[in-house]
């Protein structure tokens, strides 16, 4: 399973997945994510789709995960349009 990846929002407004929650193995402390796009994207590990209340990170902007995080559904990522770009990583 990787361990890097980047990508882009598929549809506006519509969760999608980043990481499963099979991926969160032993040896693996959690997990970041890079906005590489301009505009706001959410990232979710609580166990639904990313909303607008979910973790915000800003256009060019950074969020890492709590130590020994263990999604119960792995992560997910929202951005308001199709195209913003991320790139996310287990560590």
């Amino acid at each position: 399973m990787p361990s890097n990846v980047s990508g882009k929002i598929t549809s506006a407004n519509v969760s999608q997945s980043v990481f499963s929650k099979a991926q969160f193995v032993d040896g693996i402390a959690g997990y970041q994510v890079q906005n590489t796009s301009t505009g706001v994207l959410y990232v979710e590990d609580g166990g639904g789709p990313a909303t607008t209340l979910s973790w915000q990170i800003a256009a060019g902007g950074f969020y890492q995960s709590p130590d020994d995080c263990r999604p119960a559904l792995g992560v997910q990522i929202m951005g308001a349009t199709a195209n913003q770009t991320f790139v996310a990583k287990l560590y």
